[in-house]
């Protein structure tokens, strides 16, 4: 197969030429990824920090990220799995600092609870989720056509036992160094107020705070105050 110096020149020539422009393509299509990546992370949904209204997610995460040490800048890079993790250490050291002894169940996956928690003869055991994008999805798993919103919870709620604790670890807005935001609750209490979401109709989702502002749409979820973490809470739910 013969080819021309001509043409050698000619397509040499004119891929340099074509360089910027493939370059500029590469960048648009990263630039695009990234959004795509992060509207993935960060479904548009609008969290309240508080009572005032707001317009949109984009503008209350960076309230959040401003909030948040300027020394050590918030950023969603935990997979679901590291925050499993980080949050069963953390749930593990409040509870020492609250004076518990404190077990770890053996195993990946172990069923209905996380750690042990023991205090002057009085034992815990203890669930813990743990979310980075304020809302933990409890009872999705439940949740499918032929079932509504209530018979979702009620089926989740079926499948706890009924002495669990479950302390719920929120990282969203936290910094790298920051302390999450943890609640306390036991099963009962969470689906009730599960299925006092969506003004009435519920979710599967355990929403920590959270508003929507559609014309046709608009409710307010705010997790009970008594459920946050405190010496007085552990000790007596």
């Amino acid at each position: 197969m013969r080819f021309s110096y001509g043409f050698l020149l000619c397509a040499l020539t004119g891929t340099l030429k074509m360089r910027p422009f493939f370059r500029a393509q590469i960048q648009t299509h990263e630039a695009q990824q990234e959004q795509i990546q992060e509207t993935k992370t960060h479904p548009a949904l609008h969290f309240s920090t508080s009572s005032q209204p707001h317009t949109t997610h984009q503008h209350t995460m960076k309230k959040l990220t401003e909030s948040a040490s300027t020394s050590a800048p918030y950023q969603i890079i935990m997979t679901s799995r590291q925050s499993e993790i980080a949050a069963e250490a953390y749930a593990a050291s409040v509870l020492a600092r609250s004076g518990y002894d404190v077990s770890v169940q053996y195993g990946a996956r172990q069923p209905h609870y996380d750690l042990i928690g023991e205090k002057n003869g009085r034992i815990l055991l203890i669930s813990v989720k743990g979310n980075q994008d304020g809302g933990w999805p409890l009872a999705i798993s439940h949740k499918n056509k032929d079932t509504d919103y209530h018979q979702s919870i009620d089926k989740w709620l079926a499948c706890q036992r009924k002495d669990i604790v479950f302390i719920l670890v929120q990282f969203l807005g936290v910094s790298l160094t920051g302390a999450p935001r943890v609640y306390v609750a036991r099963p009962k209490e969470i689906a009730a107020y599960m299925k006092s979401q969506c003004n009435g109709r519920g979710h599967a989702t355990l929403w920590e705070d959270h508003r929507r502002d559609y014309p046709r749409s608009q409710y307010f979820h705010k997790i009970p105050d008594e459920w946050t973490y405190s010496q007085d809470r552990i000790d007596t739910i």
